[in-house]
């Protein structure tokens, strides 16, 4: 299984009513999935999450495979992954699988589209204040060849409205 999917298939331990529709998180199942909360309190999670029994064991898995099979795990194994992940995801959220990419990221992702546009100078991107700062740092490189980057602020420290960032773009964006 490729690393950008074993993330993506943690499930959170929860409790089911009667009909069998998810009420309460089991918390205290879901904290037995992360060894380290055995031993503190981490909360440093916005690059680099804690690692489940559940991630590991996939990696390990990964790892097996990859061992065993080298490059042909790809054909094998790992094409096949990918696509069924792509497809459940297109389920979750009512879209097509070809209109799902599979990236490591959202800054990776957002990376990856904006190197492939080719921005003029005076082109505009735009992002919010909330957003994971390396998706600004990666607009804001883009500087040097004549692209604005404009950050739009939050007036609350909790969202940025829709419709802030549909005032926020222009004919440059």
């Amino acid at each position: 299984m490729p690393l950008t999917a074993c993330a993506l298939r943690i499930q959170l331990p929860h409790t089911l009513n009667e009909d069998r529709f998810m009420t309460t998180p089991d918390w205290d199942s879901a904290r037995a999935q992360f060894p380290t909360l055995q031993k503190k309190i981490y909360l440093n999670s916005c690059s680099l999450g804690l690692l489940s029994r559940r991630s590991r064991d996939a990696l390990n898995k990964y790892m097996d495979l990859w061992e065993e099979k080298g490059a042909a795990a790809w054909y094998v194994e790992w094409f096949a992954e990918m696509e069924d992940l792509r497809e459940q995801f297109a389920r979750l959220i009512n879209a097509s699988a070809d209109e799902i990419a599979i990236m490591p990221s959202i800054s990776a992702s957002l990376a990856a589209i904006s190197s492939s546009i080719d921005l003029q100078e005076g082109d505009q991107l735009v992002t919010g204040e909330l957003d994971f700062p390396t998706v600004a740092h990666g607009f804001h490189a883009k500087a040097r060849s004549g692209v604005e980057t404009t950050v739009v602020r939050s007036d609350d420290r909790v969202m940025v409205s829709p419709e802030q960032f549909e005032q926020a773009i222009s004919e440059r964006t």
